[in-house]
């Protein structure tokens, strides 16, 4: 009888491991990222920023450059130009907004908008340089 229960047992045990070891691409791993950086970063014990939320809010930027990055390297940038492109990514105020916050269903100003704003910028260089160095 005992048998019995060990095979399910180390059924699930296995799909669960697998499961935990699964592959991010490279906009998930800097879209995540950037949203613990914010909820890091978020000191307001009244008011706590939804990292998953945040997550799915920073794909789409993080999947733009990604796919900005991809063009250029395909176009046959080289890569001292990419690393110009990336440094002009975070320093040249191209990420605009990041002043505003939602909490449940309300629109609230950030305390710190520049700092935010340079998470971002930070985390969309990195998502550049991985499109361009086609990292997955």
């Amino acid at each position: 009888m005992l048998k019995k229960g060990i095979l399910p047992l180390a059924v699930s045990i296995s799909l669960v491991l697998s499961a935990c070891n699964s592959q991010q691409t490279s906009v998930d791993r800097n879209a995540r990222h950037v949203a613990q950086e914010i909820a890091q970063n978020h000191f307001d014990p009244n008011t706590r920023p939804l990292t998953a939320d945040n997550i799915r809010v920073m794909k789409p930027v993080m999947q733009q450059f990604y796919d900005i990055g991809k063009r250029d390297q395909a176009s046959g940038m080289t890569p001292v130009q990419a690393m110009e492109r990336a440094h002009l990514i975070g320093t040249s105020g191209v990420i605009q907004g990041g002043d505003k916050a939602m909490y449940a269903g309300h629109t609230y100003t950030v305390d710190d908008p520049i700092t935010q704003q340079q998470m971002i910028a930070k985390g969309a260089t990195e998502a550049y340089l991985d499109g361009y160095n086609g990292v997955p």
